[in-house]
């Protein structure tokens, strides 16, 4: 190849010299016309990374045409291919993730899922990532902190996910009391029950529904819908649980309705009454104190 009546091996410099600058220049203007149309610094950010990395890719496979002839270029574009496919793993991954995540329904918009230590409700799914509305964390009873969470598509293949939406939208939730050893325990969890009775809604039919349309799907099943209650025993005392199914985003909201009416029906019983750490000395003999004058040594 000869241009302008140069060498061979300054043609190829010169073509060389062309390819390099266009593929840079055509890169900047890729990245400023982003950064004019986007307001996200992360897709800007994604952009400016997907565009390096093909036009690292064109440069490398046109220098190769250039420099080299036959086998030799394809030997050149393998050793390329296997570079790229180490240097853009994290990338690979990511897209498999989100073929993934679409073709098995892992998630949609609007569930809430748990992977790794992040729960959230999930508000976006994209190429490389999904977003996550965060929820829990310093943030009691499963509540929203306003923070969002991107978490690349690829954590799937790596860490477990909950979800606790798609199929059943419910969830067992516990609320235990504890109770000191010398309180009334049948008492105590006979008021507990008479509390889940007058203030937990009867979602049984509800349940059920749900239950036989996920059948198909997901084999779930449970015995009992209906609160119920546990008892056992810790250090500090008794500690009777109330269990009964919620729906998944109303855990504060069921806490509410327990909890006010529980510690005013506790209060007012005689025989019921709260535990909580404390330290008891008992003594199996009686002390001998005497008296010494002061400075006296012992």
């Amino acid at each position: 190849m000869k241009l302008f009546g140069l060498t061979v091996i300054q043609s190829q410099l010169l073509v060389s010299v062309i390819v390099v600058f266009s593929v840079i220049v055509i890169h900047r203007l890729v990245v400023g016309v982003m950064r004019r149309r986007m307001a996200d610094a992360g897709l800007q950010y994604r952009t400016s990374k997907i565009s390096a990395y093909v036009g690292t890719a064109v440069v490398f496979i046109v220098l190769a045409q250039i420099w080299l002839r036959g086998a030799d270029v394809l030997t050149y574009l393998g050793i390329v291919s296997a570079g790229l496919a180490i240097a853009l793993s994290d990338v690979v991954k990511n897209i498999a993730g989100w073929m993934y995540i679409l073709s098995r329904h892992t998630f949609e918009v609007g569930d809430r899922i748990e992977i790794g230590t992040i729960q959230g409700d999930v508000v976006d799914i994209r190429l490389l990532r999904f977003s996550v509305i965060e929820i829990g964390n310093w943030v009691h009873a499963d509540q929203s902190t306003g923070r969002l969470v991107h978490i690349p598509n690829g954590q799937l293949f790596s860490l477990a996910m909950f979800n606790y939406t798609t199929g059943f939208p419910y969830i067992w939730h516990e609320v235990p009391v504890s109770l000191t050893f010398e309180s009334d325990v049948d008492a105590a969890e006979e008021l507990v029950r008479e509390v889940l009775t007058a203030h937990v809604p009867d979602l049984s039919s509800e349940i059920r529904k749900d239950l036989m349309r996920t059948a198909p799907e997901y084999r779930i099943q449970f015995q009992h819908f209906t609160p119920t209650t546990y008892v056992s025993a810790s250090p500090h005392g008794v500690i009777v649980t109330a269990r009964f199914m919620i729906p998944v985003r109303q855990r504060r909201t069921y806490d509410q309705m327990i909890w006010k009416p529980l510690l005013r029906a506790i209060q007012s019983h005689p025989d019921i009454h709260w535990a909580y750490p404390t330290s008891r000395t008992v003594l199996m003999d009686p002390i001998q104190l005497e008296n010494r004058p002061p400075g006296a040594s012992s």
